[in-house]
C-alpha cells in the first residue's frame, strides 16, 4: 500500500538554491561611479552613464535575488 504524503505538509518557507556554481565563480555584483554634481563631463572623465548606471542596478537587483547567500 502506498502512503500518501502532502507538499502542504511542509513546515516553514523553503530556502532557495542557486542550481549552479555561477555564483561562486563569475556572477558577480558590479560596482559603478556616479558623476557627482558640478563635476565637468568631458573626454576624461571616470563616471558612467544614466543608461550604464541604470543597466547596473538591473544587474544587481538580479544577482542579489539570485545569489543571496554570496554576498560581500
Amino acid at each position: 500500500m502506498l502512503a500518501l504524503v502532502s507538499a502542504c505538509g511542509t513546515a516553514g518557507t523553503p530556502k532557495l538554491v542557486p542550481v549552479s556554481n555561477a555564483c561562486l565563480v563569475g556572477f558577480k555584483e558590479i560596482k559603478y561611479a556616479i558623476q557627482p554634481n558640478g563635476t565637468p563631463d568631458n573626454e576624461d572623465n571616470i563616471y558612467d552613464t544614466q543608461d550604464t548606471v541604470t543597466d547596473v542596478q538591473d544587474h544587481n537587483v538580479i544577482y542579489r535575488s539570485v545569489c543571496p547567500d554570496t554576498q560581500d
